[in-house]
């Protein structure tokens, strides 16, 4: 079943690289159901999360992914530009929330990441952001694409791998 995934995966992957304009389009639905939920589970975290800082941060990230999920479910068909400047705010507020958890926990085990992860994730959104209009052409069936090609390698590696006895 790996391989049948992976397969599919690396085959989608291609398919939105080659057409990220009708891919950016028709994912928008999947990408904003994913958000959704992955707002949910990060809300669902701020109950295992230490610290009213860090509780608070947790949860205005939550707000901010289930929020930019639903819109993007509720309007899929506002065209590629909408969906793409909804992706950069997303990946902007989301790279600055992860910067200051990691600055308000200086010191901490896994603070250095949040930074690291924080920084990507502004860094992506400003990329993706400063080439707009054009970045929405191809930025959401792109990056989708690359997902689903990790995706797929990693579920092909872990099919192929040998299994301990």
């Amino acid at each position: 079943m790996l391989v049948v995934s992976g397969l599919l995966a690396v085959a989608a992957g291609i398919g939105a690289i080659l057409v990220p304009a009708v891919a950016s389009v028709s994912i928008a639905v999947l990408i904003g159901c994913g958000l959704i939920m992955a707002g949910v589970a990060i809300g669902i975290g701020v109950l295992a999360v230490a610290g009213t800082t860090r509780k608070v941060l947790t949860g205005l990230a939550a707000l901010v992914t289930v929020g930019i999920g639903i819109y993007l479910v509720a309007s899929p068909l506002e065209g590629t530009f909408t969906l793409t400047v909804m992706l950069v705010i997303w990946f902007c507020a989301v790279g600055l929330i992860r910067i200051a958890t990691g600055i308000a926990h200086h010191g901490e085990e896994g603070a250095g990441y949040a930074v690291i992860a924080g920084v990507v994730s502004l860094l992506l959104g400003l990329l993706i952001g400063v080439e707009l209009p054009s970045s929405a052409d191809w930025a959401i069936g792109l990056l989708v694409g690359i997902d689903f090609l990790l995706y797929g390698a990693l579920a092909l590696a872990a099919a192929w791998l040998p299994r301990e006895a």
